[in-house]
């Protein structure tokens, strides 16, 4: 009976965390970068470099796409734990006079 109920605790614990984690909405990243332009109409590089300022980050998830809806994701960096504000690109290979989009989404839990 006691680790069902611990289980139990503990498992109600973890959905309350959650739930009072979506429920604080959290900052949207401010000054994005790509090889450290604002927008840059051009990028030399088939692996560019990608930056953000957020205020309270302990994780992110980059998202590259060649469509500003994000329905034909180019890559996706899942989500990695860390308060570090800066990625490099790891997906298949980029094409030359394509534009691409990207966005950054963090959790402060």
């Amino acid at each position: 009976m006691r680790k069902r109920t611990a289980f139990f605790i503990r498992g109600l614990f973890a959905a309350l965390v959650l739930e009072a984690s979506l429920c604080f909405a959290v900052p949207a990243p401010t000054g994005l970068l790509c090889n450290n332009k604002t927008n840059p109409v051009y990028v030399d590089s088939p692996e560019p470099s990608f930056s953000w300022s957020a205020s309270t980050q302990v994780a992110y998830r980059l998202l590259v796409a060649d469509s500003n809806d994000f329905g034909q994701m180019k890559w996706n960096s899942g989500i990695v734990t860390s308060s570090v504000k800066s990625c490099v690109y790891a997906g298949a290979s980029l094409s030359g006079n394509t534009t691409y989009y990207w966005k950054v989404q963090v959790s402060s839990a």
